[in-house]
């Protein structure tokens, strides 16, 4: 009785992610032209600072809309990473440096990167960007209206093979009681937030075999520290 009961459970979460990625991939198309849109008026409304914010603050509304649809297809899909050699492996963290930039700016923060050893890492590209994306994205959010704004992507090849990342911010920090489940689905403290960004984190992490893992307190900001093994790392 208790195996048909998991066996229907595991029916409606499959049919219900099929279903969202259907939904995300029908919004998605009708977004992407807006945003196309909106990229072109604002082109056209250069000379006109005061439309001009009104249309990045559509813009902007877009790019969160996508990020939402990314993080939930991410979520239902298949996380199963497609590795491949990535041999500039600073290039790589000044792509997620330059993609949070613009939220950056907004919040007033400092963004700074420091990368250290030498080598090629073997990831999933797109996942990894994503991750860490995430997890940058979310300090720009802690950081907002803090006295020092300052979020540092710290990266390290060490001699054993292990690649390890820290996302350090200087934000409000998250409860001790909330440590142990902000990589749970769902769950989140923002008003506006899905609750699937560090949950998704943890699943691409989890999937190159590595670990992750925040140090937090209140008031003092975070640190989010991603170690990938040596067989995601080669000389």
């Amino acid at each position: 009785m208790m195996e048909s009961t998991e066996q229907e459970r595991t029916k409606r979460l499959v049919a219900m992610g099929e279903m969202a990625a259907s939904l995300a991939h029908e919004i998605r198309n009708p977004l992407g032209s807006m945003e196309l849109f909106c990229s072109l008026l604002k082109k056209d409304l250069e000379t006109q600072p005061d439309l001009l914010y009104l249309a990045e603050q559509i813009h902007k509304g877009i790019r969160t809309l996508d990020r939402v649809i990314t993080n939930s297809l991410q979520f239902v899909r298949d996380s199963e990473p497609n590795l491949k050699k990535v041999e500039d492996v600073d290039g790589f963290l000044r792509e997620i440096i330059d993609a949070a930039a613009h939220r950056a700016a907004a919040s007033d923060a400092t963004l700074s990167l420091s990368h250290t050893g030498s080598g090629t890492v073997i990831i999933d590209r797109f996942q990894l960007h994503q991750a860490l994306l995430n997890i940058v994205l979310n300090a720009c959010d802690a950081i907002e209206g803090r006295d020092e704004r300052e979020i540092q992507l710290l990266s390290a090849l060490n001699e054993n093979g292990e690649w390890q990342i820290l996302v350090r911010d200087t934000g409000i920090g998250i409860a001790e009681e909330d440590l142990l489940r902000v990589f749970d689905p769902f769950f989140t403290k923002k008003e506006k937030g899905t609750g699937l960004g560090l949950s998704i984190v943890l699943s691409i992490v989890t999937a190159h075999g590595g670990t992750c893992d925040v140090r937090s307190r209140v008031g003092m900001g975070s640190e989010f520290e991603i170690k990938i093994p040596g067989k995601g790392v080669s000389a």
